[in-house]
């Protein structure tokens, strides 16, 4: 007995030389299969094939690298701020004529190494849409290999939606331009990005939230992701409510600093094209003009019908009893032959094509028994297991569909406001967040009809269609804005608008230098020089970059469209104007707000200047001048917060005697001017 003993112990010692417990924790759990020392030689490819659109964004837009004049707004916003004035258009008041509020800070801090602010514009614009292009292909990707099963063959993916934006001219105009749309590209793309791999993140919650930040519009888009990461994770009421302070907290924070600095709720470029006006008609016409010259209703039918094709079909490499990753409903309702009935399918096979079953569905401490029965489906059953089903497909669905909704939100509100006046630009974040579910789809044979189908669109689109009034200004008021300072400035890449091709801008440019050198106070109007009651040089001009870039910090650069000067942004818009072109201050409102009656130019009527004059100084426009031009002390920043909602939505008249009778009553029989 005592041999036998030895023998068992030595028989046990032999089985080979002891390993440490490192190299057990290296092993593979057992049934799982080890992975591949050498790298997968196939995976390259794959991968260029995903990378290459991102890249081919970056070279087209740099191809077409610009700065468009509203991109010299931020400019001067951003050099205002670096020289001590403040977030203001204007020395001595303060207008918040930047729309993207993250942008304008961003160039704030591209500024403060010395930096030449276009350039430093174009070149973090076209790197943030290259990151934006990055982060949706791995977004893509993150939700269409998360419905594969764990250890089957890696999905080939190919590029998409990446396709349909890469194919459009306006993408590659818009990589550039000085303007937010870069950082509006990245954010979309990251916050959906942030969705899909970390849902229950406090700082998911806070980059869902940021949306305000990169344009008032993009709330809408906050609102619709961070209600898709509620539904993903069901948090508890503490969790959900931590979750909602992180979204809330800088938004509202500036919102508060907003109304009390500006004494506006909104961005005075909001309050110049009435962004609470509904202009359907004028929208869908704006919607005509970017879908129709690209024929972008070829990729929507065919993008369309392959995803309601792909719903019907299993996904490959997806998990057992999964149809586009939604558990089989017959593999789930099937009961275990020769078991009572409600007995389900356990959720992992067993070994030598046994399955496991488990006790029926709400028995208390239901144990898995296993029963032999090869080749079938298995998932997850009772309660917990249903749940365990359930969560992750109800996720991928919110992480799905919560882009298209919120980018079919965008486009009902860009329709409703009525467009804007660059050719497809407000449309392109709508169309970004309904591409990102598609920005790579697998390679399936429906999806694989609609790579082909698209891409032989693409290569048509990029190198024929276009719109017909490249380089200048369509019959409704919308342009080819990249195409306009091109021609303008002769220039193939007018990053500094030097005008050269436009001699009446070069004349006012001249006129107001003169001034600035004479030293004396000036007001430039209409291209002639008056006397001002500014201490510095102050110049009238409806294109407001430009004139920020011609007029000294220290002086004023007005425009009569009022994207920049709170006075035209409050008067009444006239029908039938351009889009965001629709409101403009008659002179006699400019000649009694910067002007002198002493001075006046030919063809003023001294009865209007005087009418304007009397109303600045009454009742709301009075009220508007204290918030934007007085000291600003804690009392006059608690009447600007308090002020904001009636301030933002208060307007008058154009006409200065009838603005003048409505502001001060009726004028008192005999009294002078």
């Amino acid at each position: 007995m005592k041999r036998d003993m030895t023998t068992s112990t030595h028989a046990r010692g032999s089985r080979g030389p002891r390993t440490s417990r490192a190299s057990r924790a290296r092993r593979p759990p057992a049934g799982r299969a080890r992975r591949p020392e050498r790298h997968d030689a196939a995976g390259r490819p794959r991968l260029a094939v995903l990378v290459l659109p991102v890249l081919l964004v970056g070279v087209a837009g740099f191809q077409r690298r610009w700065m468009s004049d509203d991109g010299h707004i931020y400019l001067r916003t951003a050099r205002q701020v670096l020289a001590g004035h403040g977030p203001v258009f204007n020395a001595g008041e303060r207008a918040e004529a930047s729309t993207g509020t993250l942008w304008q800070w961003l160039l704030v801090l591209a500024g403060l190494p010395g930096l030449d602010l276009a350039r430093a514009a174009v070149c973090s614009g076209l790197l943030l849409t290259v990151l934006g292009f990055g982060f949706a292909t791995l977004g893509a990707v993150r939700l269409h290999t998360r419905a594969c099963r764990p250890g089957s063959t890696p999905v080939v993916l190919l590029p998409l939606g990446s396709l349909v934006l890469l194919a459009l001219p306006p993408v590659w105009d818009f990589a550039t331009s000085g303007l937010e749309t870069g950082l509006t590209t990245c954010w979309l793309a990251g916050a959906w990005l942030r969705l899909v791999t970390r849902p229950r993140s406090a700082a998911t919650s806070a980059l869902l939230g940021l949306g305000p930040l990169v344009r008032p519009d993009l709330g809408l888009v906050s609102a619709v992701l961070l209600a898709a990461q509620w539904w993903c994770t069901r948090p508890p009421r503490r969790a959900a409510l931590c979750s909602l302070a992180a979204a809330l907290a800088l938004p509202l924070a500036y919102e508060v600093f907003r109304a009390g600095y500006y004494g506006h709720l909104v961005p005075l470029p909001a309050v110049t094209k009435e962004a609470s006006v509904s202009l359907w008609g004028r929208g869908l016409g704006y919607l005509a003009d970017f879908t129709g010259p690209y024929l972008l209703w070829i990729p929507a039918l065919v993008v369309g019908a392959a995803a309601l094709w792909a719903l019907r079909r299993p996904v490959p490499g997806g998990a057992r009893g999964t149809t586009a990753g939604r558990p089989s409903a017959r593999a789930t309702a099937a009961p275990v032959r020769g078991r009572p009935r409600g007995t389900r399918l356990a959720g992992r096979p067993a070994p030598h094509g046994a399955r496991r079953t488990r006790a029926p569905v709400g028995t208390a401490g239901a144990r898995t028994v296993p029963v032999v029965a090869a080749g079938a489906r298995t998932v997850p059953v009772g309660a917990a297991g249903a749940a365990r089903a359930q969560g992750p497909d109800r996720a991928r669905r919110a992480q799905a569909l919560a882009p298209v909704f919120a980018g079919a939100l965008c486009w009902l509100y860009v329709i409703r406001v009525g467009g804007d006046f660059m050719h497809g630009r407000m449309l392109l974040p709508g169309l970004l967040l309904m591409l990102l579910p598609v920005f790579a789809v697998p390679a399936t044979r429906a999806w694989v009809c609609a790579v082909a189908a698209v891409g032989i669109w693409a290569v048509a689109c990029a190198c024929w269609l276009r719109v017909g009034y490249a380089g200048g200004i369509g019959p409704a008021g919308v342009a080819d804005e990249r195409g306009v300072y091109v021609r303008q400035n002769a220039s193939a890449h007018p990053v500094h608008h030097h005008f050269a091709a436009a001699p009446r801008l070069r004349s006012y440019a001249r006129t107001v230098r003169a001034a600035e050198r004479a030293g004396s106070p000036a007001l430039v109007l209409g291209g002639k020089r008056l006397a001002g009651s500014s201490p510095s040089v102050t110049g009238v001009h409806a294109v407001l970059g430009f004139d920020g870039t011609v007029v000294p910090l220290s002086g004023a650069a007005l425009d009569p469209i009022g994207l920049g000067y709170p006075l035209a942004a409050h008067s009444e818009r006239e029908p039938g104007g351009r889009v965001g072109h629709d409101k403009h201050l008659p002179r006699a409102w400019v000649l009694a707000d910067r002007g002198t009656a002493a001075d006046l130019p030919p063809g003023a009527r001294r009865a209007q200047v005087a009418a304007a004059r009397r109303a600045l100084h009454c009742g709301p426009l009075a009220d508007l001048a204290a918030a934007t031009r007085a000291r600003l002390t804690p009392a006059r920043f608690w009447h600007n917060l308090t002020g904001a909602w009636r301030r933002t939505a208060f307007r008058f008249p154009a006409d200065p005697v009838r603005a003048a009778h409505d502001m001060c009553g009726p004028r008192a029989p005999g009294a002078g001017h």
